[in-house]
């Protein structure tokens, strides 16, 4: 039968391997999966902010192809085509 030293010992030595293994992972998470979530939720903010900038954009020369095509009374003119391919 073991002593209540040894057992001490061997829980010590327990949690101290416990605590390597969470520190080990704790480095592989910040190095690696956790560096790369963060690098990619900081790009999709970046592209959801260039997507709602075109959008708007495009929305702008819409608007704008509408208003010119309206006033040259729906006949293509210079200014409509120019707006026009500027929309896209």
């Amino acid at each position: 039968m073991s002593t209540i030293q040894e057992k001490l010992a061997r829980a010590t030595q327990a949690y101290q391997d416990a605590l390597q293994a969470l520190e080990a992972a704790r480095r592989e998470h910040e190095d690696g999966a956790g560096k790369a979530y963060a690098l990619l939720f900081a790009r999709q903010a970046d592209l959801k902010a260039k997507i709602a900038e075109h959008e708007a954009a495009a929305a702008a020369s819409e608007a704008t192809f509408k208003r010119l095509f309206a006033k040259a009374n729906h006949v293509v003119t210079k200014e409509v085509k120019s707006a026009l391919f500027g929309k896209n």
